[in-house]
């Protein structure tokens, strides 16, 4: 994307401005709106694009459709370490999990956009997949897998090590990966170690 927005240029609060903000590592897709997040100056930012427009990261506008922008964490030391388009608008952050709520049947506007912390568990920068409705990631210790679950009950999301039986597999993780086989033998969370021995996790 061509980001030549506001929250990239000399309009949006906040400097260096522009390009020597550094441009964010993240994104992902969420209700027809691409979401952007980790840059090096801001880490504790996320910015929505435009609704059906991707090259526009204008925050300034209040309608509807407009983008917008997040902060995670009151004082500010929040960092993001990825992001997550799913059932909800997930954030990862180094100190913690956040999302947008799963039972506001709107879409996200600059109106109603909000982030709740829903776990004290932090991130590794590491890329986090999706694996049968569940969030799998590695954590900010690099030592553990876990696995992040909505709990409709409680409306919030809980978190299980999915390395509790198996922390042998964890070594300084470098990289991951989702394998989707063709087969019906389930979906796999791949991670690559630091040595090159790998990991595979699954939901069941």
């Amino acid at each position: 994307a061509l980001l030549s927005g506001a929250a990239w240029g000399d309009y949006t609060a906040g400097t260096p401005a522009g390009k020597n903000r550094g441009w964010p590592s993240k994104g992902a897709f969420f209700q027809n709106r691409l979401i952007f997040a980790n840059s090096s100056s801001l880490p504790n930012l996320l910015w929505a694009s435009n609704a059906g427009d991707f090259y526009n990261f204008d925050d300034s506008g209040t309608t509807a459709l407009d983008g917008f922008s997040l902060g995670l964490g009151s004082d500010g030391n929040e960092e993001i370490q990825d992001v997550v388009g799913t059932k909800g608008l997930v954030a990862l952050g180094l100190n913690g999990l956040y999302s947008t709520s799963l039972f506001i049947d709107q879409p996200i506007t600059p109106g109603n956009a909000f982030l709740n912390e829903q776990a004290k568990d932090g991130a590794a920068n590491r890329r986090a997949q999706v694996i049968d409705n569940q969030i799998f990631f590695v954590d900010e210790n690099l030592q553990q897998i876990k696995a992040a679950q909505y709990d409709i009950a409680t409306s919030s999301f809980t978190l299980l090590d999915a390395t509790l039986l198996s922390p042998h597999l964890i070594d300084n993780p470098v990289s991951t990966a989702a394998y989707r086989p063709t087969s019906n033998d389930g979906t796999f969370y791949l991670v690559t170690n630091e040595d090159g021995s790998m990991g595979s996790f699954q939901s069941l």
